[in-house]
């Protein structure tokens, strides 16, 4: 089942009761390059996810100080007298 169909043009092959459709050779311009930006969204995705990550990471720690110290700054205020 060789068939050939012009460049951009759909082409259907029957095997039976199933049916294959694909598009031959070149893919239009276009779609290579709603592909490329789709490529370029997906890096940025993934540069931004991982700096999202690590700043994240780095404020984990400053809010566990802060709510020690938000402790001690209760527990002091509880200790004064009225």
């Amino acid at each position: 089942m060789n068939e050939t169909a012009s460049p951009g043009t759909l082409q259907t092959i029957t095997t039976g009761s199933l049916f294959v459709i694909g598009i031959t050779q070149a893919v239009s311009p276009t779609v290579a390059a709603l592909q490329a930006k789709v490529d370029a969204a997906i890096a940025q995705l993934g540069a931004i996810t991982q700096r999202i990550q690590m700043l994240a990471a780095e404020n984990e720690p400053v809010r566990k100080e802060v709510a020690a110290l938000r402790q001690q700054l209760t527990d002091r205020l509880m200790a004064q007298p009225a």
